[in-house]
């Protein structure tokens, strides 16, 4: 492996950075005599004593300090990946190829000794070198290392300085959304989030609402979409924002003046939302990971990922489907863990085992490789409207958003408006005693035959 890259991936990123704790936390870590390639070490050294004297450290202060021709370096920088969110993560490459190099060294010296050996006293030597060549390595493996209580509990002490102060470092994601708030209080950087339900309940609809309300000019959610395209999507964000039915948006010809205002505004405030769309049919989960890893690489400010839906990433190399939903739970998972970034999966149920019931509500049971979504998930919601089965419902301006798992929560129902086909923002009480009443009268007649 090059570690020569790695090299210049990590002084790329430190250029690039502030004095955020990732990048404080690399300058004790790491040492110019890490370095190989003796340019970069050189800038390494100057991006040191410039931040320990309080100054800038960019591409600019650091030619004038090495004497580095600066349009190079600004060259070099414009051709890495090496962002300042992965400063970290090339801090580490860089230590293990000292490391390797030093034990390649002193495995040189080791062969010698073992060449040389002239009695059984050399032996313990021997085994002291060896030991002190594969100490650092072992240290420099990715495997995660156990943690002593007294770092755990510092940690969490400043997790909840964080959380009384209402600090933007607790990095749990609120919708903006006041009953999904109310019920999360947030979601962790490392949830994943299990969103279900019957046809006509409103799941993408709900996706997207969440992804609407997550994004702003400075952070955005990115969309696998495996069924609906671009156009599709961002004509439902459009909507969404306007309040105005996506059948107002497909017949142009229909608006008022008034609706027609509206839209343009609609459109000027999402074209100013960071969020991406994919809408590539036929992805595996592995591609949905890599690409989800390099978007969040090159867009850190990424604060969700949503995937339309489980059913439709390609899980052809597994033979059994519940197994193979599973799995891309489980990998979806590991996602959010690894780039610390919730993420939505969109699932379907199985619509009979919810029809044969009274009580048409989903149960996490009812999804489709339940067992094994249910084991990955921290969340598992259902968006579900009474007039979908009950067309005189007195609810017909309600939707529920049902938490069948609530990890670091309460399970139960948050209530909101059901507007032109959108979630809206609504009275919660009065919502929930609506609800209540409903499921105290009489059953009504069904507007769908099951």
């Amino acid at each position: 492996m090059n570690y020569d890259n790695y090299e210049l991936e990590f002084v790329s990123a430190l250029m690039t950075s502030q004095a955020t704790p990732d990048f404080i936390e690399v300058m004790g870590k790491i040492e110019p005599v890490m370095f190989q390639n003796g340019s970069f070490r050189t800038m390494f050294s100057a991006v040191k004593e410039l931040y320990s004297k309080g100054v800038e450290f960019d591409v600019l202060a650091v030619a004038d300090k090495t004497g580095i021709d600066w349009m190079g370096m600004v060259e070099m920088i414009k051709n890495s990946t090496g962002h300042a969110s992965r400063v970290k993560y090339f801090a580490k490459r860089v230590r293990q190829g000292y490391y390797l190099r030093t034990a390649r060294d002193e495995f040189t010296r080791v062969i010698d000794a073992i060449d040389n050996c002239a009695d059984e006293t050399m032996i313990g030597e021997i085994a002291t070198m060896v030991e002190s060549a594969v100490v650092n390595l072992v240290v420099e493996t990715d495997k995660k290392k156990p943690v002593i209580a007294s770092e755990l509990t510092q940690s969490y002490m400043e997790v909840l300085e964080n959380r009384l102060s209402d600090n933007d470092h607790d990095r749990r994601l609120r919708f903006g959304i006041q009953a999904i708030d109310e019920k999360t209080g947030g979601v962790n950087p490392t949830d994943l989030i299990v969103l279900g339900g019957c046809p006509g309940m409103g799941k993408t609809e709900l996706m997207v609402t969440l992804s609407n309300a997550a994004s702003s000019d400075k952070a955005g959610a990115l969309m696998f979409s495996l069924e609906m395209s671009e156009v599709e999507l961002i004509e439902r964000s459009i909507a969404i924002d306007s309040g105005l039915s996506i059948t107002k948006l497909r017949n142009p010809l229909d608006l008022d003046d008034y609706e027609v205002a509206r839209i343009g505004e609609s459109m000027n405030r999402v074209s100013e939302k960071k969020f991406h769309v994919l809408d590539q049919a036929g992805l595996s989960i592995n591609e949905i990971f890599s690409q989800a890893l390099d978007h969040k690489a090159r867009f850190p400010e990424t604060n969700l990922i949503c995937v339309d839906y489980a059913g439709l990433v390609n899980t052809s190399e597994y033979q059994d489907q519940v197994r193979a939903l599973g799995e891309v739970g489980k990998k979806l998972k590991e996602l959010a863990k690894k780039i610390q970034t919730p993420v939505i999966l969109l699932s379907q149920v199985v619509s009979k085992n919810v029809e044969q019931r009274g009580d048409k509500r989903p149960m996490a049971s009812d999804l489709k490789g339940s067992s094994e979504l249910q084991d990955a998930a921290d969340w598992i919601i259902f968006p579900y409207r009474d007039v979908v089965y009950n067309e005189d419902s007195p609810c017909a301006d309600i939707a529920e958003v049902n938490f069948a798992k609530a990890r670091h929560g309460k399970q139960g129902a948050a209530y909101m408006g059901w507007k032109n086909g959108h979630f809206v923002e609504t009275d919660i009480y009065q919502a929930q005693e609506m609800v209540k009443q409903s499921k105290q009268s009489p059953t009504k007649k069904m507007s769908k035959d099951f």
